[in-house]
């Protein structure tokens, strides 16, 4: 089968498709043939070896020093099974489905062991919908689980247009929670089409000069510090870091003053998955794919998604 593989971190160039052997699925394992894939910011991030603040060491301890040690990367994707293990229940060969796991997704086939996060693909989502929104709404839906946004709280998405801030603002808004997103301006319109009652133009007004208050910020790109930002939130408030530097993840959650700083690494959990078909299902979440990459042009969606102008998702087609 062929496969996008990362010979060494570095530009997008180093992205190759090559030939590699196809996966056969053990007994509680499914075959699937991807149809589509997204490229995310942690794709990115890996390949390039531009990890947050701190990272670098760790990262390339875990990962590979001078490459990744799994070539294959990827962790959103939508496609049809062809083939089962003998333990399996619950899916057949033909199935379409939807699923979130780390590695090995740049490919014709994956296997996926089904008590992982694969489900039945929503019926009213293309291919291309669906392999766009596992990672940025199964993060999105992490972190607000940990701020336990309930109706009638006021939340503010920082990076309202992206990935993970694109679904914050609609899982926010299911959620009953009054969203106000931060932005630039050429996405104003397509956040308030999301649910934001209020979009913020971050060129154009600074937060760290802002006023208004908030039950809950959500930092979902990474570039404001707790410290410096916690005057936003109301007494009792929480910031979320969806992007943290290696410090942050060790620093304190609870302060004096009752505010609390909260971050992590959200996990691939068929439940979470699972909330997010519903409300797909449902019509309280919808994708928002940017661009759709043909598979030999891989290269080119990382350089697009390493701008860090796209709108919501970044989608790879196989044919």
């Amino acid at each position: 089968m062929k496969a996008a593989v990362v010979t060494k971190y570095g530009g997008p160039e180093v992205i190759k498709i090559i030939e590699v052997e196809k996966p056969t699925p053990k007994p509680n394992e499914v075959l699937v043939r991807i149809r589509a894939f997204g490229v995310t910011s942690g794709d990115v991030r890996i390949r390039s070896a531009k990890f947050p603040k701190g990272f670098s060491v760790p990262a390339r301890l875990a990962l590979g020093i001078s490459a990744p040690r799994k070539k294959i990367l990827g962790s959103e994707f939508s496609g049809v099974i062809e083939a089962v293990g003998s333990n399996v229940k619950g899916f057949k060969i033909g199935d379409e489905v939807i699923g979130i796991r780390v590695f090995n997704i740049y490919a014709e086939y994956v296997v996926v062991d089904v008590d992982n996060a694969i489900l039945h693909k929503p019926k009213n989502l293309s291919f291309e919908e669906a392999a766009g929104i596992p990672f940025g709404a199964s993060t999105a839906l992490y972190f607000l689980n940990k701020a336990n946004i309930s109706a009638g709280q006021s939340i503010l998405v920082n990076g309202a247009s992206g990935a993970v801030g694109s679904n914050a603002v609609q899982i926010a808004t299911a959620m009953g929670a009054n969203v106000i997103g931060v932005c630039s301006s050429n996405n104003t319109e397509f956040v308030k089409r999301l649910g934001a009652t209020e979009v913020i133009d971050y060129k154009q007004v600074s937060l760290k000069d802002l006023a208004t208050k908030f039950d809950v910020v959500f930092d979902t790109v990474g570039n404001l510090k707790f410290a410096e930002y916690k005057h936003l939130l109301n007494p009792n408030g929480i910031f979320l870091q969806a992007v943290a530097t290696f410090g942050e993840l060790f620093a304190k959650k609870d302060h004096e003053d009752g505010k609390k700083f909260l971050t992590g690494t959200a996990p691939e959990k068929k439940e979470d998955l699972q909330v997010i078909v519903d409300l797909v299902e449902a019509g309280k979440l919808k994708p928002s794919i940017d661009k759709v990459f043909e598979f030999k042009d891989i290269s080119q969606a990382h350089e697009y998604v390493e701008t860090g102008r796209k709108k919501g998702s970044v989608v790879v087609r196989i044919a």
